[in-house]
Order: structure tokens, then C-alpha cells, then sequence
């Protein structure tokens, strides 16, 4: 009787492996970019919806005239919000003098040139001509706010004002903005820490992982970035402020007057912005001036129709709830009649706004503080992830949300960019770390090693394969059915068996093509375009179709460290960059050799010097203010300035080798050997990655390993390869094993 069960439980299972479902596969035609086009893989109806934020056209809105309830008369200012020409938007406010102040500057500058040739055509800005932009006001760090800054300031009929020194960050005093024949730039007293942060530290590894996370691997197939339409990040730049400030500033410029506000929460340099109607023509009772309602751009604090980003898949450092939530909490403390946000649309009517801050900050608040509560019960961050989820009530409470466009206002705490998921996972390493508490994590194998143990337990690569193989035919008839939670688990189950195989063989094209399907089962049901993307960059790397680490091949995103970027910031960024490329391998525990940089030409500041010198393992920077003592302290050092830096930049994202970028130079005349020799030129660099010479690095099929895969019980019986064969023979085993075990 046993033996007649497990032969129809063979039958039933060959069966199902052969009857594979076409549903999957049927196209859908939607709006990709804004354009109607076909997907490769289906996507979810909420995902679909989403569009209407930003789709079919950009749109530059009056945030005057689109008010449903007029705000008074009496202002003496316009003010737009273009959005959809990039990632995030740009507010233009244009004072009684005709004076223009930009707050945020989107991500490129071909987006900005956009926005201006519409307004041109509008008739709002003169059909040529430059434009009188006053002031320019960086919300935060991230490129999408301030990579656009060239496009403004080649439009500007004055230059940029002078950078202020870095080393001397300005205060709050009250900034009149007169008739100083440049371009004020502003910001938080943080933001070039933090552009250093992303230009030369963590941006190559961030810019990779965004171009999972935004879709980029594969343009034709992005429908929106959740926030706004897509990710427009090259030709990005990057500009110093002229003037910083720590916690608040009241500014006047143009006739308008406006108090800027640092408020911590996505970024902690995020400045949001507030325009009373008194002192902006409604009362000219300068005792007023800085009371009552008003226009308030409110930056990233709200970001945008999507449950926030608490932790970004692309990377990000700490980004505290409890912060973010009470950031939130001064917003509802101005008496708005309208909110501008850097990313969707505007909001109007000040009753209309408190229900979406209020229910904005309560989420995040309720996503950190259940997070500790489970936390302190013992759970780990799988535990959080499977046990906290969003109240129904946040989005039932959201349908009382008025918007001026037909879109669903339950998008706002939709996982469409952030979730709940990610978040409290954030919140735990953010609170305790990585250490979950069992030792075993302490010093776990290493991933091969482990990877061989459990397949060779599990019967070998033909089971493990006929297993995956099962899960995914099942996942295709979930997705068939419409059950999304079978089709997930499924998919995954088929996903976690072959990243096994994978690790021990990269070169394992079965395996890679099963988990490359499973990625595309699980991108189907999410809401959150990152998840989707993130899940369809990586089938597309399992299949070979993005080349990894090869010679030549650039990083799809540059925006974050494109040469522009870390060209804005001071001197001492670029330089300390260099710190995290020493091969220490290369190095013996005893050696020394310094290399000296003298910068003649230092954005307008000071002379400066640094001395890198090379001791043991690592690279140490010594800042020196004098010529003479930068001779003393080096083995070999050269002249050089700022421009020519930038030159350097980009001749090493051209692949050229940087002893050879620096011998070159010396050899045009451009830089001037000041001690030592071109030997000592070679030898220096050698010691540092040539990492501008590799593409994108490997983030699914990984670590590099091409031992080979142990047979086990199952391999070792036939040379037959045939999937269903080997499900046979695993079920088999299986079953004889269980019966043995009864008997």
C-alpha cells in the first residue's frame, strides 16, 4: 500500500511539473515612463495606479491658482511646483520685485532646463534672456534636490556667491539678501559633510545598489520610482553654500520673507521652509511678520504619497523614527494653506494638511515604537518583520484626504517607496546592531563552505534543483489563481534553494535561471516599485545580462560621485577618499612613503596641503598650511589646483590608471613636481584599488567560487539529469526513509 501511495504522489508531482501555466507570461500594456508600452513581467494594480502622482506629463502648478480655496489676495509673491521633470521637485518663488528664489534644484541639469523653457512658454519667466535668481536653497543633500544647481546658475544673471568656508559654517542671524551681484546659496551647516559622505565614501556602493533599486538596469521597464516619476541623475553638480546655518533662518530676499527650519528626518541636514502671509503684502505690521498662516514647502519631512523611507534598500545611514516623527510634529505647529513637498503634488486647506501630518507622523511612530515593544520581548529583526504590520485604520483615514488630481490618497502610507517591512528591521540594527543574540551568528561559516555542507545534506544539485523546480511550478499557479501569498513563498523557498548552488558555482546556469524566475514571481505581486525593481535587477544579472566587473563598463548611476559632485566640495573630500583604496595586502607592516598634494588654486580659499603618507596597513591625511613644511613631511609631492583635480576626475572615469593621470600632467606642464621622482610617482599609487576600472560589482550572484559541487546520494546514481527523474528519486529517498523510520 506504502509503495502505491508514493508512486501517485510521483505521478501527481510529474504531472504538475509539466503543466506550466501561460498566465504569467501575458503581457500587460501600461504607462512605462508615462508612455504606454508592454512588460515583460505583470505589475500590480497599485503600482499601476501610482502613476496618476506624475503621469502622462510633468506639471508646473500655481501654487496660487490651484489652491480650491484662494489664499489671500493681497500676496505679493507667486510660487510654482514643477513636478515630474525628475526624481524630486523644484518650488520657484518669484518676490514682487521679480526676483526669483529656487528652493531645491532637482537632480540634473537638462531637468532644470525643462522646467525653465516651460515656464518661458507659460509666459511666466521672459521668453529669453537670463533670469534674476537671488537665492538658491538646498532642502537637503540627496542629488535629486541639488544636482540640478548648474542649470539654475547658467540661467542666473549673476554668478554664485563666493563659498563660505567649511571650517566656519554661518549662525542664525537674520540674512537680508540685497544687491550683492551673485547667487546666494543655502543650506544646513551639515550638508557638505553629507555630500562628502555620498561623493566619495559610500556613493559607488550606493550608486550600484540604486541602479537595482530605481530600475535602471532596464529603463523600458520602469513605471514610477514611487516618489516621483524615474531617477535623473546624470549631469549632476554641486555647489557650495555661501551660506550655512545651524537651526533656523529668517530670510528676506526679493520682498518675500521666509523662515527656514532644520528639521532632522529623512537626512539629518533636511531644511523646510515657510512663507507667513503677514509680511509677504497681507499685513505690513512688522511686528507680525513672522506669525500666522502661510505656504509651507515642507521638503522630505512629508516624503511624498508613499509610506516613508525609514530605511532605504539602496543603503542609508541610521534615520531615526523618533526623530523623523517629531520633525513632523513642528510641521503641524504652522498654520498652512498650503504644503509643497519635494516629492508629489501640493496639498491644500491647513485641516486637510493636519490629517495627512498627523497620520504621516503617527505611522512612523507607530512602526518604532512596536518595533521596541517586540524588541524587548526577545524578538530579532526576521521576528519584527513577520509580526508588525500598519493598522487598517491609517489607510481608511486616509480616504478623508482631499487631492487635486484623481489618484488614491491611501498611497501615502502605501509601501511605495518605504515600508513597514524594511523599517523595522532599521529600527533594530539602528537600536542594537547586527547581533541577534545567538552565538551561533557569532562566527558563522563562511558562505561557500556552508553552501557545500547544506547541499551535500540535502542530497545534492539534481534534488535541490527538481525541489526549486516544484516551488516554482506551484508559484506559477498561485499567480495564476491570483494567490499571492502561495505565488511569494513559493518563489522565494525556489529562491533560497539555488542561491546554494550558486555560491559554490557561479557558473551554474540551471540554478541561476530558476532563481532568476523566482525573482520575477515575487516582483509581480509588489506594490513598492524598489522591491520590484530590486527583484527584476537581479533576475537580469542571473542571467548575464549586466556585465560584472568588467573593464570599462561605468556605473549606471554617476550621479552621486559624478565628478561634478565631488569636484563642489572642499579640497580635503576628494583627498580623504583615498583612504578607503589602499590595498593593505600590497603593503608590508613596516613600510612608509608619503605623497604630497600642495593646492595653489583652492576655490577662492587658502593655499593648502596634505600629506598622505602610507604607515603599515593604512593611509593617513595631514593637513599642512605651508609649502616648506609639505616638502619636509613628503617623499614626493606635486602642485596642483582644483580645476585641474576635476581633471584627474574624470580622466580616471575614463579608466586611466591614476599614476599614469598624475605622471601625465607633470609631463603638460598642468601640475609641477616639487620633490622626489616619477618611480616614486608609480610606486605611491600602486598601493591604491584601480577601482574606477571595474563596473558594476556583483550583488546577487556572489561570492566568486568555482569549486566543485558535492554529489551526494542523489547525484551518485545515474548520469540522468531529467528534473522530474530526480524528483522521483527525492521523493523516493523521502518516502523509503519515512517508512523505515514507521517500521
Amino acid at each position: 500500500m506504502a509503495w502505491r501511495v508514493a508512486g501517485l504522489a510521483l505521478l501527481v508531482l510529474v504531472t504538475i511539473s509539466n503543466a506550466r501555466s501561460d498566465s504569467f507570461t501575458e503581457r500587460q500594456i501600461v504607462q512605462i515612463g508615462c508612455v504606454d508600452s508592454d512588460l515583460d513581467v505583470p505589475a500590480n494594480e497599485v503600482l499601476l495606479n501610482h502613476n496618476k502622482f506624475f503621469c502622462p506629463d510633468p506639471v508646473i502648478y500655481d501654487l496660487r491658482d490651484s489652491a480650491p480655496t484662494p489664499p489671500p489676495q493681497e500676496l505679493q509673491y507667486q510660487a510654482y511646483l514643477a513636478v515630474g521633470y525628475n526624481l524630486a521637485n523644484t518650488v520657484i518663488l518669484i518676490g514682487p520685485s521679480g526676483d526669483i528664489v529656487i528652493f531645491d534644484t532637482l537632480g540634473n541639469t537638462g531637468s532644470v532646463e525643462d522646467v525653465i523653457a516651460d515656464m518661458r512658454s507659460n509666459g511666466v519667466f521672459p521668453s529669453e534672456g537670463s533670469l534674476p535668481i537671488k537665492a538658491i536653497i538646498y532642502s537637503h543633500n540627496h542629488v535629486d534636490h541639488v544636482g540640478g544647481i548648474k542649470g539654475y546658475l547658467d540661467a542666473s544673471q549673476w554668478p554664485a556667491c563666493d563659498p563660505e568656508n567649511p571650517q566656519f559654517p554661518g549662525g542664525d542671524e537674520d540674512l537680508d539678501i540685497g544687491t550683492d551681484g551673485c547667487t546666494a546659496i543655502i543650506a544646513q551647516e551639515l550638508i557638505n559633510d553629507a555630500v562628502t559622505n555620498y561623493g566619495t565614501v559610500v556613493g559607488r556602493m550606493i550608486g550600484t545598489r540604486s541602479a537595482y533599486m530605481y530600475g535602471i538596469l532596464d529603463e523600458t521597464q520602469i513605471l514610477n520610482a514611487g516618489i516621483g516619476p524615474a531617477v535623473k541623475g546624470l549631469g549632476a553638480y554641486y555647489v557650495m553654500p555661501s551660506r550655512t546655518f545651524t537651526s533656523t533662518l529668517r530670510l528676506t530676499v526679493g520682498g518675500m520673507r521666509l523662515r527656514l527650519q532644520y528639521l532632522p528626518s529623512e537626512t539629518n541636514d533636511e531644511v523646510i521652509a515657510f512663507l507667513y502671509d503677514n509680511g509677504n503684502g497681507v499685513s505690513s505690521n512688522s511686528a507680525g511678520t513672522w506669525e500666522g498662516s502661510g505656504l509651507l514647502l515642507s521638503a522630505e519631512v512629508i516624503q511624498g504619497p508613499s509610506f516613508p523611507n525609514l530605511y532605504s534598500l539602496r543603503g542609508t545611514g541610521w534615520r531615526d523614527p523618533s526623530t523623523w516623527y517629531k520633525s513632523v510634529d513642528v510641521l503641524r505647529t504652522y498654520d498652512a494653506w498650503g504644503m509643497a513637498p519635494s516629492h508629489g503634488i501640493p496639498l491644500y486647506g491647513n485641516s486637510n494638511i493636519q490629517t495627512l501630518l498627523r497620520l504621516f507622523r503617527d505611522a512612523i511612530q507607530f512602526t518604532h515604537d512596536q518595533a521596541i515593544r517586540q524588541m524587548r520581548l526577545g524578538m530579532t529583526m526576521r521576528e519584527l518583520d513577520e509580526s508588525i504590520s500598519l493598522p487598517a485604520y491609517f489607510l481608511e483615514d486616509l480616504e478623508e484626504l482631499s487631492l487635486i488630481i484623481d489618484a488614491d490618497p491611501k498611497d501615502y502610507l502605501t509601501a511605495l517607496y518605504g515600508s513597514v517591512s524594511q523599517s523595522v528591521r532599521a529600527v533594530y540594527v539602528g537600536k542594537l546592531g547586527w547581533f541577534n543574540g545567538d552565538p551561533v551568528d557569532l562566527k558563522p561559516l563562511g558562505l561557500v563552505e556552508e553552501a557545500e555542507r547544506y547541499v551535500a545534506m540535502m542530497g545534492g544539485r539534481p534534488c535541490i534543483l527538481a525541489t526549486a523546480r516544484q516551488s516554482l511550478v506551484q508559484a506559477e499557479a498561485a499567480a495564476a489563481i491570483g494567490d499571492e501569498e502561495v505565488q511569494l513563498k513559493e518563489a522565494q523557498w525556489a529562491a533560497e534553494l539555488t542561491t546554494y548552488l550558486i555560491r559554490i558555482n557561479n557558473d551554474d546556469t540551471d540554478a541561476k535561471t530558476y532563481k532568476a524566475e523566482a525573482f520575477e514571481l515575487m516582483a509581480s505581486p509588489q506594490s513598492n516599485p524598489n522591491w520590484r525593481y530590486w527583484y527584476l535587477g537581479g533576475a537580469k544579472e542571473l542571467r548575464g545580462e549586466i556585465q560584472i566587473n568588467g573593464e570599462g563598463i561605468l556605473n549606471p548611476l554617476n550621479g552621486l560621485i559624478d565628478p561634478q559632485i565631488v569636484n563642489g566640495l572642499p579640497a580635503s573630500s576628494w583627498v580623504e577618499s583615498w583612504i578607503t583604496k589602499v590595498k593593505a595586502e600590497s603593503l608590508s607592516g613596516t613600510q612608509t612613503l608619503s605623497f604630497g598634494l600642495w593646492y595653489y588654486e583652492n576655490q577662492g580659499f587658502e593655499p593648502q596641503g596634505f600629506v598622505m603618507t602610507l604607515r603599515g596597513a593604512i593611509c593617513q591625511i595631514t593637513v599642512v598650511e605651508d609649502l616648506s613644511q609639505l616638502r619636509s613631511m613628503s617623499d614626493v609631492a606635486v602642485n596642483i589646483s582644483k580645476t585641474l583635480q576635476n581633471v584627474w576626475q574624470v580622466e580616471l572615469r575614463l579608466f586611466v590608471p591614476m599614476d599614469e593621470v598624475v605622471i601625465s600632467s607633470l609631463g603638460s606642464g598642468r601640475a609641477n613636481l616639487l620633490k622626489g621622482d616619477l618611480e616614486l610617482v608609480r610606486e605611491f599609487w600602486s598601493y591604491f584599488d584601480d577601482w574606477y576600472l571595474r563596473g558594476i560589482p556583483a550583488i546577487v550572484v556572489r561570492p566568486e567560487s568555482f569549486e566543485s559541487v558535492p554529489e551526494g546520494m542523489c547525484c551518485a546514481a545515474s548520469g540522468l539529469q531529467s528534473a522530474a527523474f530526480w524528483s522521483l528519486a527525492c521523493l523516493c529517498i523521502t518516502f523509503m526513509t519515512t517508512v523505515l523510520r514507521i517500521f
